[in-house]
């Protein structure tokens, strides 16, 4: 029979970011590399892929493609030939790895799951936001204990994304730890309450368009405008990441739980009384954009958590919008 194993919390430093994991890093290369297969080969698993491939370790990662995707599956099989394959179909990807991730559309994931045959002994890795563990464990026909769900983001291509997931099983701990980082939950409900911010991407690329926009607007050629934009976000995020860092050092915060540090609310502090930025701060303030942000992330939340309780959350009736909060 299956049997869980007893995750072990400790920390994790990686590019300056704090989690914690089950496993420290230095002990994931004394252990057997699994045999990792991916049923849904869209943004995010795809990212998965790339990273998993970018590194040169030894023996490199063995990766099987579902032929879901079968345009974006083959491409990344003739990238990463001799590493990654396509399998004939689904099923053939279960009998040839040890961790299964899965990546489809929510309201897809139980008719995927039912039309296939796990082992006990397989780990499944659930990379969809809204599904609830019972209900994989349910549909796989696996029990809950062998069922992880992980939330990267598009970084972890890069090597530089730092994913919450839960339980902390080791084998899965270290796979998202050389991607960037893992930051284990202490159960599913934490884990969807830190995987409520992963909403922001989306908001935070239209606020650079309409940034963007407004240069163009103002005779700035669109490259330009964009190279110059990308560079004062990736310059405040760079600069917020520093802060922390200094901070953590300072207080003394060897474990990373961020208990002495506040760095955002000082990086807002140390803006110039008068400035343009305190003058976009009152701006956008007294224009109600903070409140509509905290409904936005509460209504996100609540999805997210109605879903934990009830098997799959449904997509709320909204319009879509190329406007930011």
């Amino acid at each position: 029979k299956c049997r869980a194993m007893a995750p072990r919390r400790l920390a994790l430093i990686s590019r300056g970011l704090i989690g914690m994991v089950s496993l420290r890093a230095a002990h994931t290369n004394a252990l057997v590399e699994p045999r990792l297969g991916f049923i849904g080969v869209g943004t995010i698993a795809s990212a998965v892929v790339r990273g998993l491939c970018a590194g040169d370790e030894t023996p490199p990662p063995s990766i099987l493609l579902g032929p879901r995707s079968a345009v974006t599956a083959q491409a990344l099989a003739a990238e990463f030939a001799g590493r990654v394959s396509v399998a004939p179909d689904n099923q053939a990807v279960v009998d040839g790895c040890d961790v299964l991730f899965l990546s489809v559309l929510p309201q897809q994931a139980s008719g995927v799951l039912e039309a296939l045959c796990l082992r006990e002994d397989q780990l499944l890795v659930s990379l969809i936001s809204t599904a609830s563990a019972a209900s994989l464990a349910r549909a796989a026909r696996l029990p809950e204990s062998r069922v992880v769900r992980a939330l990267p983001l598009p970084a972890v291509g890069e090597r530089s994304g730092v994913t919450p997931l839960w339980p902390a099983e080791e084998s899965v701990v270290r796979i998202f730890v050389r991607l960037g980082g893992a930051i284990a939950a202490a159960d599913e409900r934490e884990l969807l309450t830190l995987a409520t911010v992963t909403c922001l991407v989306g908001q935070l690329y239209a606020q650079m368009g309409e940034a963007q926009e407004w240069l163009v607007g103002r005779g700035i050629a669109r490259a330009q405008a964009s190279r110059y934009v990308t560079a004062v976000y990736a310059g405040a995020v760079s600069n917020s990441q520093e802060a922390a860092a200094r901070a953590q050092v300072a207080a003394g915060d060897a474990e990373g739980d961020g208990s002495n540090s506040d760095v955002f609310r000082a990086l807002v502090a140390e803006q110039t009384a008068g400035g343009i930025n305190e003058q976009m701060l009152v701006a956008v303030r007294d224009g109600g954009a903070p409140d509509a942000f905290r409904g936005g992330l509460q209504a996100v939340h609540d999805r997210l958590q109605a879903g934990r309780a009830g098997g799959i959350s449904p997509a709320p009736s909204v319009q879509p919008t190329s406007q930011p909060l």
